[in-house]
């Protein structure tokens, strides 16, 4: 994928991390870990899903939830399914 659709993909995700975690995009980096890092629950991790989800017309997996631990997590998940 281009540089520029990472970036697009990156322009969707952060501010979507950053609702959910109340963390400033500006303050989001992909190796922030949403739970550890980002002090995420379940719920929050879900309704970024589910926003994604939304915007992107695909379905994130519940085993998938599962693997997705760091904000580059979610920028690559969406990125090969793109």
């Amino acid at each position: 994928m281009t540089n520029e659709k990472l970036a697009g993909i990156r322009s969707v995700v952060l501010p979507v991390v950053s609702r959910a975690s109340g963390v400033e995009v500006e303050n989001l980096h992909d190796e922030d870990e949403l739970i550890r890092d980002l002090d995420m629950d379940s719920l929050g991790i879900l309704e970024i899903a589910v926003d994604l989800e939304t915007h992107y017309a695909v379905e994130i997996e519940d085993e998938d939830l599962d693997q997705i631990i760091t904000v580059g997590d979610i920028i690559h998940y969406i990125e090969d399914r793109l």
